[in-house]
């Protein structure tokens, strides 16, 4: 049961629509992707949902020249159950320790680059894999 009040309201002591702008605006950095052009992103932890920029506007070598640090597993083992992951993706993620970067991983996999990349899009994208 909710109870009522009788006690006024007090709206805020700051512009709320002004902060909400200058959260976002925080929480954004422009790295430029190639030439000119310059793309918004924020960083990897925010999921797919929140990103400025359309997921197929950046392809898997411009989307990696955007990733900084090192990927790492985010979730526990348990958690991955419920993810449809093939074994192609259990693979990469078998070699995503925390210390190697993206360069390296690549080359252990053995897999075709591309593939590779895409993989561990889908698993930040996912937030499966965050980088550090």
């Amino acid at each position: 049961m909710v109870r009522s009040s009788n006690r006024p309201t007090l709206p805020p002591s700051f512009d709320v629509a002004a902060y909400a702008r200058d959260s976002e605006r925080k929480s954004r950095t422009s790295l430029a992707v190639s030439g000119n052009e310059v793309i918004e992103v924020t960083p990897s932890e925010v999921r797919r949902v929140s990103r400025p920029y359309a997921e197929k506007s950046l392809s898997s070598e411009d989307w990696a020249r955007t990733m900084l640090g090192t990927p790492i597993v985010a979730m526990q083992p348990d958690s991955l159950k419920r993810f449809p992951l093939d074994h192609r993706a259990g693979f990469v993620l078998s070699l995503i320790d925390g210390a190697i970067d993206l360069e390296t991983l690549v080359d252990l996999s053995g897999m075709d680059r591309t593939q590779v990349l895409d993989l561990v899009r889908h698993l930040c994208d996912s937030g499966i894999v965050v980088f550090q």
